[in-house]
């Protein structure tokens, strides 16, 4: 099916089709969120969330994201009162609510800082420049790292291990080790996750996770989790001058990890513990006076995360006079969230310094000075899940602290409309600072998770746009994150995105943003942020299907990876796209590629990592892991899984498909379900260089030549 474009001016008016509904899954979703969702946040927040854009800053507004220091006792009276307004709503007080476990970020730096007499790979693009986010496959140039997670191959798991590998001047690879990674990481039924490589510092740091609970299944509401203290690990290996992994440490850290970034030599963590209160067995229904007497000899350290070196005894994380409260936030989550800088300098034990805040957060965005901690105020994931379930009317607060090396420094908090998605894999992608501003795009739309539909709204209210764009500045005196800019607004009121549509991708570059909505073509917004004060949409493009994801290339071109789409919004096969960008009013799709039919998919599904984009003067190398459907006589059916290659010239926008990489091929038979365990799409990752791309698929790493 060919691509047919249409370019309207901003404003113009389309149809709309309403959405179908979906009663039983809708009952389920609005359970789900009761059951951990805020009951007292009512929404209010600092900042202006509509009217004409004011010329100068409006007076900042004390926001009830606001966290303050916590003195001595303040963390058990805390979770006290929060305990009695659960078994006072009918929740039960002391159940294990369970919080998603993903590795966040996302890359748009091509190059990895080779050694001497290597070539640059081209890899997982890099959301900041010397931000780095970990990964399944990482090079420093001259020797390539694999890691393998446990697999299951016939009736028995594979060991988890990690590769090392040389390129060879052929550019092939050859072998240098393989450590065993079995007893590695002190997480009980957990996995691997991704790793770190810190060239200048000579180390790599695998992380690992432990199971929380024993299900990852949507839970009724009256269901009680049999708990299982959630952990994720680090196995820290020193780098020999060989480059062989060496392991060093085994560090255990309670509580399930958010995300991970590495700066110069500092690595930084956040994770969410959700402290174990199950021994206490406080009922629905108990009296704020049998809550008290319950919980009278409640600690807080028995409330505050561990942390286990090797086979040494546990020790405190963090203490409570490191932990911030956010009083006015009355979400009832019991968790605990903490941000941890590592130093990877020296040898033996890292040394570390923590910083927490009573609360959960969904997802982090680090620039090279600060971190930003996302939490909705209603909010459900499942355990392991990279799919969130978030009521649309929720807001989103934001805390940012500013780093310089190991020092974590609270600067301010504010709140959102809307929520970042539901894909946790995307969500990063939803924060961009510039210029000292926090540009952040939310879901503010109709439809619920997924698309499942909201009750409709009376006849008069105002149709909420789908997507909101908030700019926050901080305001270091009132430790506030003050909204100076909001799109639409009174004096801009188009929407961004039309009634019924999700947001699918979304990328910040210097002033400008880009916007991908979809429900039955997908609209490519170009919002010019130049002047944070009165942002606005610059251009709007409309072509069948959608991206998932959008990365910026040389001489003004935007690249799309995503689905096709019928007339009817069914997606069909997967499918790239070139836009130019360089007059942001009228953008416009130069080339595209369309591959397999429907139920194709690309390991990007699974995780933003899984392409690699080398870029070289005027022209760009595209790879990524993909498993394809193909039409045939009688029907769809599988067909082979491998790896999609595009030469891109970026002066034209041409977009020329190389030979694809076969890993395996699927024949109809009884074999192809094993098979498609064994050739785990979501574990596949993939390099570039000059003359070749590295596949790591089924638990090897292949160099193919590039055609």
């Amino acid at each position: 099916m060919g691509w047919k474009t249409t370019w309207r001016a901003v404003g113009a008016p389309r149809s709309r089709t309403p959405q179908a509904t979906g009663r039983r899954a809708l009952a389920l979703w609005a359970a789900s969120v009761a059951t951990v969702g805020s009951l007292a946040g009512c929404g209010g927040g600092g900042g202006t969330t509509g009217g004409a854009p004011a010329p100068e800053p409006p007076p900042v507004v004390v926001t009830t994201a606001a966290l303050v220091p916590a003195q001595p006792g303040d963390l058990t009276k805390f979770f006290v009162d929060r305990i009695q307004k659960r078994v006072a709503g009918g929740l039960d007080g002391t159940v294990y609510v369970p919080v998603g476990d993903v590795s966040s970020g996302s890359q748009f730096v091509f190059s990895a800082s080779p050694q001497a007499g290597g070539a640059a790979l081209g890899g997982a693009p890099q959301q900041e420049a010397g931000v780095l986010e970990d990964d399944l496959l990482k090079s420093n140039g001259s020797l390539v790292y694999a890691l393998h997670p446990q697999r299951q191959v016939g009736a028995s798991p594979t060991v988890p291990s990690l590769e090392t590998f040389r390129v060879a001047t052929d550019g092939g690879l050859v072998p240098v080790s393989r450590n065993n990674l079995s007893t590695v990481a002190m997480t009980p039924g957990g996995a691997y996750t991704g790793m770190h490589v810190l060239s200048s510092a000579r180390r790599l740091v695998v992380l690992s996770r432990g199971n929380a609970v024993a299900s990852d299944a949507f839970p009724p509401t009256d269901f009680l989790y049999p708990y299982r203290p959630p952990v994720f690990g680090m196995g820290v290996f020193a780098l020999a001058d060989s480059g062989v992994p060496v392991l060093s440490e085994r560090i255990e850290l309670d509580g399930v990890l958010v995300g991970t970034r590495v700066i110069g030599s500092t690595l930084y963590t956040v994770t969410t513990h959700a402290p174990n209160l199950s021994n206490f067995g406080v009922p629905v229904g108990s009296t704020p006076d049998q809550v008290s007497r319950t919980l009278a000899t409640l600690s807080a350290a028995s409330l505050l995360p561990q942390l286990r070196v090797g086979n040494a005894p546990a020790q405190p994380l963090v203490t409570e006079t490191d932990c911030l409260l956010q009083p006015a936030n009355q979400a009832l989550n019991l968790q605990i969230t903490t941000i941890t800088a590592w130093d990877l300098s020296g040898f033996g034990v890292p040394p570390r310094k923590s910083r927490c805040f009573i609360g959960g957060t969904e997802t982090i965005y680090m620039s090279a000075s600060a971190v930003y901690l996302a939490s909705s105020r209603s909010y459900w994931t499942g355990v392991q899940s990279t799919v969130s379930l978030v009521a649309p009317q929720a807001r989103t607060d934001i805390h940012k602290f500013a780093l310089q090396a190991q020092n974590i420094d609270y600067r301010g908090s504010g709140d959102v409309a809307g929520h970042l998605g539901w894909d946790r894999e995307k969500a990063p992608y939803r924060m961009s600072e510039y210029n000292g501003d926090l540009r952040v795009l939310t879901f503010t739309g109709e439809s619920g998770w997924v698309g499942i539909p909201l009750p409709a709204p009376a006849p008069t209210a105002a149709k909420a746009s789908p997507a909101t764009l908030t700019v926050l500045r901080e305001d270091a005196g009132k430790r506030a994150l003050a909204a100076i800019g909001t799109l639409p607004n009174s004096k801009r009121p188009a929407a961004i995105g039309h009634a019924g549509e999700q947001v699918y991708a979304v990328h910040f570059t210097g002033a400008r943003a880009y916007v991908v909505t979809f429900r039955l073509t997908d609209p490519l917004y170009v919002l010019d942020l130049s002047d944070p004060a009165d942002p606005k949409v610059a251009g709007e493009l409309a072509v069948p299907g959608f991206s998932d994801y959008l990365f910026p290339l040389a001489n003004g071109r935007l690249l799309g990876v995503g689905k096709d789409a019928d007339d009817r919004g069914f997606q069909q096969g997967l499918k790239m796209a070139v836009f130019d960008v360089r007059d942001p009013a009228k953008p416009r799709i130069e080339s595209s590629q369309l591959m397999g039919a429907r139920g194709s998919q690309y390991a990007m599904a699974f995780s933003r990592h899984a392409i690699a984009i080398r870029e070289e003067g005027n022209s760009a190398r595209v790879a990524l892991p993909v498993r394809l459907y193909e039409n045939v006589r009688g029907g769809i059916n599988l067909s082979r899984q491998g790896l999609l290659r595009y030469d891109i010239d970026t002066t034209t926008g041409s977009l020329v498909a190389r030979p694809m990489a076969v890993s395996t091929v699927f024949d109809g038979g009884p074999s192809d379900s094993q098979r498609m365990i064994e050739f785990d799409l979501a574990l596949e990752r993939v390099l570039v260089s000059a003359g070749h791309s590295y596949y790591l698929s089924g638990g090897a790493l292949a160099a193919h030549p590039w055609p």
